[in-house]
């Protein structure tokens, strides 16, 4: 019932977009204009025919979030059955430990719920390909994919980490 109530009570990405400082504006806008996505993916997220609620636990003053949640907000754009509602971190820290992947507040925290929004799955702070390169024993690889990620390469991987959880839970 707490999702629910966190959805519903939640603002939309441009109420935190507009609340936000200028400089985090200038980042998230500049990933909004840089993504690059494959037509395949596009039309997979356009073909999505059942309501998804999203629940995000991200601010824009955040360098993660400025990447996924600009992710977010784009497949709202790109299917009205998406719907993204945000909370804030703070006062909230108990449910993103509850829904992180290991117990500690992890931002961005993206929840997938169904139109009744119970759970489907949950992305949590970084894309799965760079959560790979991160528990690599590999510096070089995790220095590169971090690099990377930081320059807006694996947006795409977030879309794909969303359709895998909307298709197969999490």
């Amino acid at each position: 019932m707490i999702l629910k109530e966190l959805f519903d009570s939640g603002i939309s990405f441009g109420e935190e977009f507009d609340k936000s400082d200028e400089a985090h504006r200038e980042k998230a806008q500049e990933y909004m204009e840089s993504m690059k996505i494959s037509e395949e993916v596009i039309n997979k997220v356009k073909s999505i025919d059942k309501k998804i609620n999203i629940l995000g636990f991200s601010e824009l003053w955040c360098p993660d979030c400025q990447i996924n949640l600009s992710v977010m907000n784009y497949l709202t754009q790109l299917n009205e059955n998406i719907n993204l509602k945000l909370q804030s971190i703070k006062g909230n820290e108990e449910v993103i430990k509850e829904h992180s992947d290991d117990g500690r507040v992890k931002v961005p925290l993206f929840i997938m719920l169904d139109k009744e929004t119970n759970k489907l799955g949950a992305f949590v702070e970084v894309p799965s390909n760079v959560r790979k390169a991160e528990e690599s024993d590999n510096q070089v690889e995790r220095i590169v994919a971090k690099k990377e990620y930081r320059k807006g390469k694996y947006m795409e991987q977030t879309i794909l980490d969303f359709l895998d959880i909307i298709e197969n839970g999490q």
